[in-house]
């Protein structure tokens, strides 16, 4: 496993054979592993025809598989997004709208791959058409509110609905049929940015406001989206018809709303019967969560390398 510094992101995909894992760091290089078999076939994006001025833009922060397995988006730092074609070997497209780190990239559902999200810390998010991307290079609209960077997005599967949390401490509901056009970037009112404000260190006490341009239907408020690039997502669609929303915080709770009522919320903690204090404290903060897609099971991960589950009904929540 040749990793630099950390493992940014992680995807997993079921094919005839058995599932591949895709992992990436912060670096060029992605590997896709059979978990089975152990083996590791890396893949580097620096290899391909590309100015040394592009290369800049390829240390990977988040990569994911198409729904067929035969092609992933990678978001890379400074603004770089890329789409690598694995059954060929080659890069398909290239480009940098993004004018700062891509943290998160998303397919638009697991049956489509027509519709591509990209979040970064230039507080946009792009919508893309992936049949377009490799000609125009521009985006088919930008879902302008956050005020601060994208740490995450994650789509509803209904190619019209996607979550993102943000920097700014909000986690936001979208329907991309009230995205702006790109030329609206240029001379929008300023975005109420703290200044010197860094996530990793620092603490957010700006009072939440609401964007001139803001498009989004529905704000979530109360979890803590610092020291690292909180993750969110909705719950699943077989078991809660998506009834929720839900997403990690840095004070080490998880955090799961109503989609429809953000007000009602349930915060599961590492609270339960002979956890002392400091064994709570090692939770913090909580990056990732996932709620298993047949079972009332959330899994939730920290910095510590702890993992943590909860059995999770709604109405009686029990850690596990």
């Amino acid at each position: 496993m040749g990793t630099l510094w950390s493992v940014t992101d992680t995807d997993l995909m079921e094919t005839e054979n058995g599932p591949l894992m895709l992992y990436t760091s912060l670096n060029s290089v992605a590997h896709i592993v059979n978990p089975i078999s152990g083996t590791d076939t890396p893949f580097d994006l620096s290899q391909f025809p590309l100015s040394s001025e592009q290369k800049k833009f390829l240390k990977v922060l988040a990569m994911k598989f198409s729904s067929d397995g035969s092609e992933v988006i990678a978001g890379c730092t400074n603004g770089g997004l890329c789409i690598y074609d694995l059954m060929n070997s080659k890069m398909s497209a290239f480009c940098t709208v993004h004018t700062n780190d891509v943290n998160t990239v998303a397919w638009d559902s697991k049956g489509s791959s027509s519709i591509i999200y990209s979040g970064g810390d230039d507080c946009m998010i792009f919508v893309w058409d992936r049949r377009t991307v490799g000609q125009s290079q521009k985006p088919v609209g930008v879902l302008i509110g956050h005020q601060e960077g994208i740490t995450h997005v994650a789509s509803q599967g209904d190619s019209v609905h996607l979550l993102s949390n943000g920097k700014d401490q909000v986690m936001k509901y979208w329907d991309i049929r009230k995205t702006h056009e790109l030329s609206k970037i240029e001379g929008m009112p300023p975005l109420k940015r703290k200044k010197d404000f860094d996530y990793r260190f620092g603490e957010y006490n700006e009072k939440e406001t609401r964007h001139a341009l803001d498009c989004s239907v529905r704000d979530f408020s109360g979890h803590s989206v610092l020291a690292t690039l909180i993750r969110c997502d909705f719950s699943p669609r077989g078991i809660t018809a998506q009834r929720y929303v839900y997403t990690g915080s840095s004070d080490g709770v998880v955090h799961v709303y109503e989609l429809e009522n953000p007000r009602k919320v349930k915060r599961l903690t590492a609270n339960r019967k002979g956890i002392q204090e400091n064994e709570m404290l090692a939770f913090k903060p909580v990056r990732d969560v996932s709620w298993h897609p047949k079972y009332p099971l959330l899994i939730a991960t920290s910095f510590s390398g702890n993992l943590i589950g909860w059995k999770c009904r709604l109405e009686r929540i029990k850690t596990i």
